[in-house]
């Protein structure tokens, strides 16, 4: 999923604190969006004299995505002496053993153990994992409909200028209504497949969330009909239906476009109608 770091700077006491957090990805998503998956073991670690980058030669134990068979390969890393290592930092010593998800960036081979699923591994990994890291390689994403339950995806937007499809309407109607609310679906091309009224329970508007056993993704159920229960429901739902093309949606850091669910609320006030995607 897209990398999503949160850095506060908090003073209190005259102490800078540094906080980090970050959100990861769908292991079978990051998969599919990596070069290179791996286990490996850190055999060699050599920090540079000036002490700003290090060097880490891991040993291919089990290499599960890639072109190229790999037996050996190595990453530079930035390096942060210690006394001066924030809370993002975090540093490779030999003799772990890793499981990494890699891709290119500027051309060479990275990894970050964040934001990713990435990480040291202080026992083998479960047999529901390794199944799932075997049969990576046979994730059809076009398979799903993904949604915010699956990653961060960017947002699609419909084609046409919808703020002033919206301003028209406003200018001869009056609604009693302060909210609606609307699920999409769009295909992987951008084309709307399907709008409806969210349900009326909170409890039912993601959907029963049915979880792949493989890839650990949210199989979303079609969405369930609702009429319309006033005016402003009725003109607004008719309005996406009617907007036939959007922007595609990508998974993140490929090219590969994707069957997407969106959720749209709309917001009444006096004569503005504002969406939030």
């Amino acid at each position: 999923m897209k990398k999503i770091v949160l850095i506060l700077f908090i003073l209190f006491s005259g102490i800078e604190v540094l906080a980090c957090s970050c959100e990861t990805p769908k292991k079978a998503l990051e998969f599919y969006s990596s070069d290179y998956v791996f286990e490996a073991l850190a055999i060699e670690k050599s920090i540079k004299l000036d002490s700003s980058n290090y060097d880490v030669r891991f040993r291919i134990i089990e290499q599960y995505k890639g072109l190229k068979k790999l037996k050996y390969i190595t990453f530079n890393f930035s390096y942060q002496k210690e006394g001066e290592r924030d809370s993002c930092y975090w540093e490779i010593d030999e003799n772990e053993k890793w499981l990494i998800y890699s891709r290119r960036r500027n051309g060479e081979l990275t990894f970050s153990s964040m934001c990713s699923n990435s990480r040291t591994l202080k026992k083998p990994l479960d047999k529901e994992y390794q199944f799932f890291l075997k049969n990576g390689n046979n994730f059809d994403p076009l398979k799903y409909t993904f949604s915010s339950l699956d990653d961060s995806f960017k947002l699609s937007k419909p084609k046409k200028d919808i703020d002033s499809i919206i301003s028209d309407l406003i200018k001869n109607k009056k609604y009693a209504t302060k909210r609606v609310d609307v699920i999409i679906d769009i295909d992987e091309n951008g084309n709307l497949i399907a709008a409806n009224l969210w349900p009326k329970k909170f409890s039912e508007r993601l959907g029963e969330k049915i979880i792949d056993t493989i890839y650990g993704l949210n199989k979303t159920p079609n969405i369930k009909y609702r009429d319309p229960e006033n005016q402003a429901e009725k003109d607004l739902l008719n309005i996406i239906r009617n907007l036939k093309k959007w922007d595609k949606v990508y998974i993140p850091n490929t090219e590969t476009s994707v069957n997407i669910r969106q959720y749209l609320q709309f917001y009444i006030k006096q004569d503005t109608i504002k969406l939030y995607y």
